[in-house]
């Protein structure tokens, strides 16, 4: 997918795959699969054929009627049709933290925020508290993230070690190598942040990051970690 897609929002929504293709393999839909065994994972074809034919406006209100795990990637597509960088943003705002295990979707997420972030200013479209959090921020901000082992580079952040290492044993499901980073961020290459949780929750360019390295950390002991997995918490930062 490339950037500036929103330029196709005119067109009809149909015919999503040539947007989507070679960025999400079909074997990565059978891995996440075979991980949440217990969650039907929709192929592209599928989650496009609910959303064809429909406007910007109806696809984004059909967001609503996809469990977590398939939300990604019909996020992907809606956002593909964006009329306009706000659009983007705005909607982006409103759903991008509501998606489970949005790895597979990291590049088209990032493609996507890059072009719109370029013409439009973040600040502009956070309510009030998410403003407050983002105007706080210093120009270098210090981030962290809680994930598996190989999936550092991912987009969802946080200002806060704690909720980072709370990531990285896993919220639903259980990370076989729990891991967490530490980075830094140009204020400029936020995409997005996230309060509502209170996880200081960051969407940042992973190709911006600077001084990327692991940080110390003990899993945490088996009875603890059982009952975070309870927590309802959308597991944004995988």
């Amino acid at each position: 997918m490339k950037d500036g897609c929103g330029k196709n929002a005119n067109k009809p929504l149909h015919s999503w795959q040539p947007f989507f293709a070679g960025a999400l393999h079909e074997h990565c839909l059978i891995d996440l699969a075979r991980h949440y065994l217990r969650k039907v994972i929709l192929s592209i074809d599928q989650i496009a054929e609910t959303l064809d034919g429909l406007t910007f406006a109806e696809a984004t209100a059909k967001l609503r009627e996809f469990d977590s795990y398939n939300r990604a990637v019909a996020l992907v597509l809606v956002l593909c049709r964006s009329p306009t960088p706000a659009d983007t943003v705005r909607v982006f705002l409103e759903w991008g933290n509501i998606c489970d295990a949005p790895w597979w979707q990291r590049s088209d997420f990032a493609n996507q925020l890059r072009w719109a972030i370029r013409k439009v200013a973040l600040a502009d479209y956070l309510e009030p508290p998410a403003r407050t959090f983002y105007d706080a921020l210093p120009k270098i901000i210090p981030v962290w993230r809680g994930c598996e082992r190989g999936r550092e580079r991912g987009l969802y952040w946080t200002t806060d070690r704690s909720v980072a290492e709370g990531f990285a044993e896993g919220k639903r499901f259980s990370n076989k190598r729990p891991t967490v980073v530490q980075a830094q961020i140009p204020k400029p290459h936020i995409f997005a942040v996230f309060v509502n949780r209170q996880e200081s929750e960051i969407v940042l360019d992973p190709r911006r990051l600077r001084k990327l390295s692991h940080a110390p950390y003990c899993r945490v002991p088996i009875d603890q970690a059982g009952s975070s997995l309870k927590r309802t918490s959308a597991s944004s930062l995988i």
